[in-house]
């Protein structure tokens, strides 16, 4: 479920917007692209509604297909948040808004090997031990 919805009549499942929410996502959405900053967006969100939410979670809130109203490949499944045109423009945002991570090590064969039993890739990792 998308921040900012609620289910209504519980017969039939229709998803509305939440109205106690409703200015947060207007300001999630607002501030993002003022910003073209998730990472000052979220530090945003969290100060002015007192949220505590995490980089990763909020970060899915801004690829979530409902705000535009479409659910599975259905258009207009609910009352949508945002235009299609509005949309596409926070997708461009969120392509340019990539987080770095600092890395001291390089592992060149990350992600291509694969464990031959789970068939997950290998990844490389860095642990440090006085002795």
């Amino acid at each position: 479920m998308r921040k900012g919805t609620e289910i209504k009549n519980e017969d039939n499942k229709k998803i509305v917007k939440n109205p106690d929410e409703i200015k947060l996502v207007k300001d999630m959405f607002d501030k993002l692209e003022e910003t073209k900053s998730i990472r000052k967006t979220l530090f945003y969100i969290n100060a002015t509604y007192n949220k505590k939410y995490l980089y990763g979670n909020f970060k899915k809130y801004f690829t979530n297909t409902l705000y535009v109203g479409k659910y599975r490949n259905v258009d207009n499944y609910c009352d949508p948040y945002l235009t299609k045109k509005r949309w596409e423009k926070i997708q461009q945002i969120l392509k340019r808004n990539v987080k770095v991570y600092n890395k001291k090590n390089v592992y060149i064969f990350s992600g291509l090997i694969r464990c031959p039993q789970c068939h997950n890739k290998f990844s490389g990792s860095y642990y440090f031990r006085n002795i």
